[in-house]
């Protein structure tokens, strides 16, 4: 029962669209001709800053800001064209890869920047030809390229070409190169690359004398887009561009000052400037100042201020060159995940929508200040819309209750608003972007059994296929010994609500059919060769390498399972991925029904019991040892602070003052041995010691002292034994003369 209650609150999602959420490759075309730098022939420059330069590195920047901390991967190549030849373009970047990688998390913005920035930043040649149709044929083999780096995955494609409008090839008619251009483009669009086009035209007029038309029956008029000025027009036109890419709305500031709302993930000042190297400050809401990005601001005409969850407050822009700006404010709102439910529920059977709002790697946390109101759209095959209020359950979840009525396909949608008081009244501003997770369920029609209330209960329809891990313990974790550098990981197969016992009766060859990934927590795979699944004992089972050591402090394994397709032998069967009870929902990587994340790795709890006898034992034998020697000793040495201690051994009668006594100094000493060191005379005879040991009691008013002795010839079972304290002499045993004493002297 407790099976049918939590099964359908599995965290089944899709990944996040992380501002957006899609991944995309791009080939950016950039004019370099003698009208873009000036020339004889165009003695006024188009673009005399090479603005054109900095947009391309400002806009791969953006793209590598995007990637950062997520599974999300951007494809891009940067191609130049203009030259003395009527060939000249050539490729500058070709399948730079905006990768995130968690054990370097700087390097995709530095690196990316620093490739970008050696390719751009050079001085070309003052070129006459422009040769756009080679530059667009370069650029349809880029997407060729990029296509085969993702292993022939066609992903949204796009080409972005910056130029002054007009193709010029010497001696070549230009309706000739205009209908090749539109040969390209019309390649380009069989390749599904969407082409967008920046015409720039502060000296040529070229746009506005038949270019502008031209482009814009070739790409469309909302995708050619004129900038009248190098700046700040380009800088206007391309950060719309890419905020259509994205699915993000930027803001231009009117002066320097930005006003940050509450529960953004971050925001992002790019700072655009009229000449290269104008400088700039961002100062808090706290008066603090914010780094720019490295490396932005030092060759081109943009820098990059990124805060990242941002307090509430007026920002400030201060301009410290003599220079003009234009200020965009790029807001990412936070991310949003669809938990569940997903595959397929029953009708008439109470379940919960869940959805998560992320900041970063962390799940929201609602301020009092700012309550948000939430709600779920849920739109069924009718098309007849039905909105449920959604409450707020912490670590970012929100959740509506919720029975479906209609059998079919139904889309859920999460909405929701936080309003600020401003000094023009209340505003309403939504919390994640309009273009966030969308869950889709199927709905199947079922009948409760007689006896069970549809209400208060969900069933697992019988066609459900999970995978259930039974090795490790998601509760208890993975326990290992130190010494351990593998482990095993086990999962069974559930038909509904019954174990699967022959896998082969569901699955057509089920010892290839599962494969195990290694992940880390942004979704990226650890090793390139998955760990195939094989079948023991009707049980999914893998070893995987674990990377341990001695360490007690716990390690985090997140796993992913893949699975081959066509295999399953029931064609309304369906694998829904590996089941999590409801209290465990959360343990996913992005939501992934695949995945299951958060598995503590630790050392043996023997093991940490017998490290932690030791421990007491160690602690047990210092303070021992400070009881018994080093306390004493101190005492003893604070005691003789200023004297001198000796033991004094002489002859009684002839010597009764001990003028001539042996001295033995025991100053700060609390144990002495001297064996074979302390001799007398006695019958003309030199006589030693043999055992000779000395031992200290502090005592703050007079020394006091322990002596055992045996002499040289004396039965090796006798010991003398003699105490003295203060200045009382005592007998000195085992010599035949009788006359000796031994005394303290200080």
């Amino acid at each position: 029962m407790l099976l049918r209650i939590f099964i359908l609150f599995i965290v089944l999602s899709q990944m996040p669209l992380a501002f957006g959420g899609n991944e995309l490759d791009i080939v950016f075309v950039i004019d370099e001709s003698g009208s873009m730098w000036g020339s004889k022939q165009h003695p006024k420059a188009n673009d005399k800053y090479r603005h054109r330069a900095s947009i391309v590195e400002n806009v791969i920047t953006r793209l590598a800001e995007q990637a950062k901390g997520t599974s999300q991967v951007y494809h891009v190549s940067v191609i130049e064209f203009g030259g003395d030849k009527p060939t000249s373009a050539r490729v500058l970047i070709s399948n730079l890869q905006l990768k995130y990688n968690p054990a370097k998390p700087d390097e995709i913005i530095s690196q990316t920047r620093l490739r970008v920035s050696a390719a751009l930043y050079r001085r070309t040649q003052n070129m006459g030809n422009t040769n756009t149709p080679l530059a667009m044929k370069l650029a349809l083999a880029e997407f060729r390229k990029l296509e085969a780096a993702n292993g022939g995955v066609a992903r949204e494609r796009k080409l972005l070409i910056i130029t002054d409008g007009r193709p010029y090839i010497y001696n070549e008619n230009l309706k000739n190169l205009r209908n090749d251009i539109q040969n390209y483009a019309d390649d380009l669009k069989s390749a599904k690359v969407e082409l967008w086009l920046v015409g720039l035209n502060d000296a040529s007029n070229y746009w506005n004398t038949g270019d502008g038309e031209f482009w814009e029956n070739v790409a469309g008029i909302d995708k050619a887009r004129l900038a009248e000025t190098s700046f700040p027009s380009i800088a206007a036109v391309v950060q719309d561009i890419v905020d259509h890419w994205l699915h993000q709305n930027s803001i231009s500031l009117a002066n320097e000052e930005y006003h940050s709302r509450p529960y953004l993930k971050r925001i992002t000042f790019n700072v655009h400037s009229h000449k290269p190297g104008a400088k700039s400050q961002l100062i808090d809401p706290n008066g603090q100042p914010i780094p720019p990005e490295n490396g932005t601001g030092q060759q081109g005409t943009y820098i990059r201020y990124i805060v990242d969850n941002p307090i509430v407050g007026t920002y400030t822009i201060k301009k410290l060159s003599n220079s003009a700006y234009k200020v965009f404010v790029e807001e990412n709102a936070p991310t949003l995940i669809y938990i569940g439910p997903q595959g397929m529920i029953n009708q008439n059977v109470k379940n919960r929508i869940v959805f998560q709002v992320m900041q970063g790697e962390n799940g929201l946390q609602e301020i009092p200040q700012w309550p948000v109101t939430a709600k779920v759209s849920i739109t069924p095959p009718s098309g007849i819309i039905q909105t449920l209020p959604a409450t707020f359950k912490g670590d970012g979840k929100y959740s509506a209750t919720w029975i479906p009525t209609e059998v079919g396909k139904h889309q859920l949608k999460f909405e929701a608003t936080v309003e600020v008081q401003t000094d023009k009244g209340p505003k309403q501003y939504e919390l994640v972007d309009g273009n966030s997770a969308i869950g889709e369920v199927e709905v199947q029609a079922y009948t409760p059994p007689p006896g069970v209330a549809s209400s208060s209960t969900t069933l697992v329809p019988k066609n459900a296929l999970w995978l259930h891990l039974e090795t490790p313990n998601l509760e208890d974790g993975l326990s290992l010994l130190p010494w351990e550098d593998r482990a095993l990981v086990k999962f069974s197969l559930y038909k509904g609500e019954e174990l699967v016992t022959t896998l082969g009766d569901v699955v057509n060859n089920p010892d290839s059919w599962l494969k195990l990934e290694l992940m880390d927590k942004s979704g990226i795979a650890l090793s390139k060769q998955p760990i195939p699944l094989k079948v023991e004992d009707s049980y999914f089972v893998a070893e995987i390498p674990i990377k341990r050591g001695w360490s007690l402090s716990s390690n985090k394994l997140h796993l992913r399972v893949t699975a081959e397709p066509h295999r399953l032998r029931e064609d309304n069967l369906e694998l829904n991925g590996i089941w999590l009870p409801e209290s465990l929902e959360d343990k996913r990587i992005y939501g992934n029904p695949m995945t299951v994340a958060d598995i503590d790795v630790v050392t043996s709890v023997w093991v940490m019991v017998v490290v932690a006898i030791i421990i007491i034992i160690l602690v047990l034998a210092l303070i021992a040892l400070g009881l018994v020697y080093i306390i004493p000793r101190l005492n003893i040495r604070s005691e003789d602070r200023g004297r001198i201690v000796n033991l004094l051994i002489y002859d009684g009668i002839e010597d009764p003052s001990a003028v001539r006594a042996k001295k033995i100094n025991i100053t700060g000493q609390i144990h002495s041995k001297l064996d074979g060191q302390v001799r007398v005379t006695t019958a003309g005879k030199s006589l030693a010691a043999e055992y000779f040991r000395v031992s200290r009691s502090p005592n703050p008013n007079s020394p006091q002292v322990k002596i055992e002795y045996r002499w040289q010839g004396e039965d090796k079972k006798k010991v003398h034994r003699v105490l003295l304290s203060g200045r009382t002499p005592k007998r000195v045993e085992g010599i035949s003369s009788g006359n000796y004493m031994i005394a303290l002297g200080y």
